[in-house]
Order: structure tokens, then C-alpha cells, then sequence
């Protein structure tokens, strides 16, 4: 009688095991913004201005006050250093970490990280890497994503989580979106999260929950994300284990900052040292939109406030590369600057501060310059 209690108790908690496993492979993904929008504390030490070639592109911006700072609490990109640049010297700069800097949105969609950017349909030869095709429409991403093994749903879908797997969605941009922060050839997705919202990634920039006015993302066909990806594709099922996903990896975008490339990288210095640090996850600094494309998102929100009146259709309508950018104040008149330079006026976005505050009114905002460099791939 004991041997079959202690059968029957194995086979119970074989099942349990069992079903536990299936439970965990089919829980969509966490939302992990400490994970992929991680910084790290990268360190050079005992070398000088010959022993180092590239310190010179720090050498403009780095800082002698603050090597004793607390990296945690650094903007990123902030650079400190010590010692004679006559002598052996060090410094420590506070850069993104690989998931961020090394993925794109197609990658973060699917919660996957292969060191470089995810291109739909590349399994196929459709691969919709941004640049490849005139234009991507909903018809050419809905092939690739396809092509690389994802299942295309209803959003009635949504409601019921899958076996397997996770859902996402894919945007286009419109032809007609801002032509300051704005082209056709490229894409975004997110991804429905553990929690039932939606989140995404931009390419080389952070994660984010978060819709282009600061809202959480509930309904993903309905919310408005950053440059205009109003051209919306629909919700797919994907899962990584049977997709198979290529794209541009390895060194073809940023070198993997790891204590081995690192170290590498420095091996015929002798007595130099270098090491790359992760650092605990400060949302303030690390998981903000860099200055310029804090200042696109004002644009964008400028854009969709304005569109459609006259003075502002008929600008875009000729625009050129070289045409003054508009300067548009809250009552609507138009006028033109060409000073080079973008001013964000009021309480709405703090711009260059790393961090945006957007529950005031937007101001008045002066495109410039910055409108014509075209926004990173979102995708």
C-alpha cells in the first residue's frame, strides 16, 4: 500500500510540475524597464593622451570636478576624470548598457536580445530593415512578420492569453505624417505585458510604457506613440522558440560593452585598465528620451494640435530641406525662424534636463534645426 501512495504521489506532483511549467511558458512577458534601460559605469585607467586615441572625443565634454560622484545619480553620457593629462590619468563615463543601446522595437516586441536590430521578414529576403524598402506599409510588415513565423489575431484575441507565446502589434507611418520628424521607411511594434498594458522600445534609446502625452498604454490601436506611427497593422502572435528572426547583429551596429571587449580593446596598452560596471537602475536618468528627441516629441504633439489649419498646411505643404521652420504660438499664427536653434517654452517639457514633465500646457514651441534631423528608427 506504501508503494502505491508514494506512485500516486510521484505522478501528482509530476503533473504539478507540469502544469506549472505550461502556466510559466505561458505568461506573457514582465515589464522589465530596469532591465533593458540599464546603464553601466564604464572605467579606463593608468594611460595617457598616446596610450588612448579615443579620449579625445571625451576629453571636450568630461569633467575634472565630480570623479568621486556617485554614477547612480549621473546623466548619462556624463564623463569625469583625474590625474595630468602629462601623466597616467583616468576616467569614468556613465553610458547606456547593451539592451538599450543594441535593440530596436521589433527585438524589445518579441523579449529578445541578440546584440544588435530585429528586421522583420529577413528569414524570408523581405527583411524590412529600415531603409530597405520606399516605403513600409502595413501589406509589406504584415508579410515579414509572417514570414518570420508570427501568427496574425483578432484583437478579440487579446482577452485570452495564448499557451504559448506573447502578443504584439505593428504600426506603419502614414504618408502624410510630419515631414520634420518623420519618413516612410520604418516601423514600430509593442508588446501586451504581464500587467495588460502595452509597452515599446526605440531603437538605440529606452523602453518605455508610456504614450507620447505620458499616458499608460491600455489600448494600443487607439494610443499615440511617438513620430507618428499612426498607420496601425494589427496584433500578432508571437513566440521565440519556433520564430525564426534576423536583422543586423553583432558589431554591424555598437560593439557589446562588456569587461572582455574592453579589456580587448586595450590589451596592447600595458598599464592601462579598463572595466565596465552595471549600474542600479535610476528611472530619472536612464530610462529618459535623450534632448533631441524630447524635442521631436514636443514637435509631434505641436504637429497633431496644429494640423490643419491653413497657415500650417500650407507651410508643410512647401517645405524644402533648407525652407526657416515654423515658430507656432498657441493662437495659431505662423511665423518663421531660422536662428538654428529650438526653444520650448512653458511648463510642458523640460528639455536637455533628462527627464520630461508633460501635465502642463505645451507652451509655445519653435522648431528648428532639430526637426529636420529625421527621428531614430523606432523600430
Amino acid at each position: 500500500m506504501t508503494k502505491i501512495w508514494n506512485s500516486i504521489a510521484w505522478s501528482l506532483a509530476a503533473l504539478l510540475l507540469i502544469l506549472a511549467t505550461h502556466r510559466a511558458t505561458a505568461q506573457p512577458p514582465q515589464l522589465d524597464l530596469a532591465k533593458w534601460n540599464q546603464a553601466v559605469k564604464l572605467s579606463v585607467s593608468g594611460f595617457t593622451a598616446d596610450d588612448h586615441p579615443k579620449w579625445v572625443g571625451y576629453s571636450s565634454t568630461c569633467q575634472r570636478t565630480g570623479f568621486d560622484s556617485d554614477p547612480v545619480k549621473a546623466q548619462l553620457n556624463d564623463c569625469f576624470y583625474n590625474g595630468s593629462i602629462s601623466a597616467a590619468y583616468s576616467y569614468w563615463v556613465k553610458t547606456e548598457g547593451n539592451l538599450r543601446c543594441n535593440s530596436n522595437a521589433y527585438c524589445y516586441a518579441l523579449d529578445t536580445y541578440k546584440d544588435g536590430f530585429c528586421a522583420p521578414g529577413s528569414s524570408d529576403g523581405t527583411d524590412l530593415e529600415m531603409g530597405t524598402a520606399d516605403r513600409i506599409t502595413c501589406t509589406l510588415l504584415i508579410k515579414a512578420l509572417i514570414a518570420d513565423g508570427a501568427k496574425q489575431v483578432n484583437k478579440s484575441d487579446l482577452g485570452r492569453e495564448p499557451s504559448k507565446g506573447h502578443y504584439i502589434a505593428a504600426m506603419a507611418r502614414p504618408s502624410d505624417c510630419n515631414p520634420f520628424t518623420c519618413w516612410t521607411t520604418d516601423f514600430n511594434m509593442a508588446r501586451k505585458d504581464s500587467n495588460g498594458y502595452w509597452s515599446w522600445k526605440m531603437p538605440a534609446g529606452p523602453a518605455s510604457n508610456r504614450d507620447l502625452y505620458d499616458n499608460l498604454i491600455m489600448d494600443i490601436q487607439n494610443a499615440t506613440l511617438p513620430a507618428h506611427y499612426d498607420d496601425f497593422c494589427g496584433y500578432f502572435l508571437v513566440n521565440n522558440n519556433t520564430m525564426t528572426v534576423g536583422g543586423s547583429f553583432g558589431s554591424d551596429y555598437f560593439p557589446e560593452l562588456t569587461n572582455s571587449t574592453v579589456r580587448q580593446q586595450y590589451s596592447t596598452s600595458p598599464g592601462v585598465t579598463a572595466s565596465v560596471v552595471p549600474l542600479a537602475y535610476n528611472e530619472t536618468t536612464d530610462g529618459a528620451f535623450d534632448a533631441d528627441s524630447l524635442r521631436e516629441q514636443a514637435q509631434d504633439r505641436l504637429w497633431r494640435s496644429k494640423k490643419g489649419m491653413p497657415e500650417w498646411d500650407e507651410f508643410y505643404a512647401g517645405l524644402s530641406e533648407n525652407s526657416p521652420s515654423p515658430s507656432i504660438s498657441e493662437d495659431g499664427n505662423t511665423g518663421f525662424s531660422t536662428t538654428g536653434s529650438s526653444n520650448v517654452v512653458g511648463t510642458g517639457t523640460n528639455v536637455g534636463t533628462g527627464s520630461s514633465s508633460r501635465t502642463g500646457n505645451e507652451g509655445v514651441v519653435t522648431p528648428s534645426t532639430f526637426g529636420r534631423k529625421m527621428l531614430r528608427n523606432a523600430s
